[in-house]
């Protein structure tokens, strides 16, 4: 009560076996208070320094933004696990973790666009070439089914190839449908295919596999020949399908006609 002002030194006060009433610091036990001790605060303590953030994930973020080149995505992917690691591992000394976590994501994101870009990028250029490719794939494919029909054919007649003149008479039991003899865009041409004449009549087994059994030239029905006829026929850009005895199908230029086995 004395240091806070409501008592002071002059305040009158007795012993209990006085009668006398008498300033209070003429008492001994008050003439020198001790003055009130001070109360300082305590040091203070230096801050902990504040976590950097991980290289390791701010470079996986970067290669994740180009993630859609693929390549970089999966670097991302490895530098993100790996500051994922180091984070863990640093005691709190290293920051970044939502930065690693965003770069493999990115990363992954970045390489699916870049994988569906390519699907679009393809089929944007399948569908320029479409028409064309698939009247040519579907002429090879009617190609492949006539040298199977002609085959057929040599195996229920004792081995022997029908004859040139009357080719397509003697298979068209052995096709599924007539437009197996024609390429698309030539449906009046009767048969847009030539049986090659040298192997009228012979036996399978004699021709070797490598010799041209029927070629493409649009000369009609039963239409039969060699090489000179071939060249006369217009093919797909120029160049002439060709089907050999062992079932290859195959486009050739016009040139290489004469490379080609003509004879059994």
């Amino acid at each position: 009560m004395l240091y806070s002002g409501s008592i002071t030194l002059r305040t009158p006060a007795r012993l209990e076996l006085e009668s006398q009433w008498r300033a209070l610091g003429e008492f001994p036990e008050f003439s020198a208070p001790s003055s009130p001790r001070s109360s300082s605060p305590p040091p203070l303590l230096p801050s902990p320094a504040k976590p950097r953030n991980s290289r390791l994930a701010v470079a996986s973020l970067v290669c994740g933004v180009f993630g859609f080149l693929l390549a970089p995505a999966l670097v991302a992917l490895l530098l993100g696990i790996f500051a994922l690691v180091q984070i863990r591992r640093s005691n709190g000394s290293l920051a970044g973790k939502g930065v690693a976590w965003a770069g493999i994501i990115v990363a992954v994101g970045s390489a699916f666009s870049g994988i569906l870009l390519v699907w679009a990028l393809s089929q944007m250029r399948f569908d320029q070439r479409g028409p064309r490719q698939t009247a040519q794939s579907e002429c090879s494919l009617n190609l492949s089914k006539l040298g199977s029909a002609v085959r057929l054919y040599a195996n229920d007649h004792a081995d022997q190839f029908p004859a040139a003149a009357r080719w397509c008479d003697e298979v068209r039991d052995y096709v599924p449908s007539m437009s197996v003899f024609v390429c698309p865009g030539h449906a009046n041409a009767g048969s847009s295919f030539t049986f090659n004449e040298s192997l009228s009549g012979l036996n399978a087994e004699r021709v070797s596999p490598d010799c041209v059994m029927l070629f493409e030239a649009h000369a009609g029905w039963n239409s039969h020949g060699t090489s000179e006829l071939a060249n006369s026929g217009k093919g797909r850009r120029g160049n002439i399908l060709v089907a050999l005895a062992g079932g290859q199908v195959f486009l050739v230029a016009p040139e290489g006609l004469k490379a080609l086995r003509w004879t059994p």
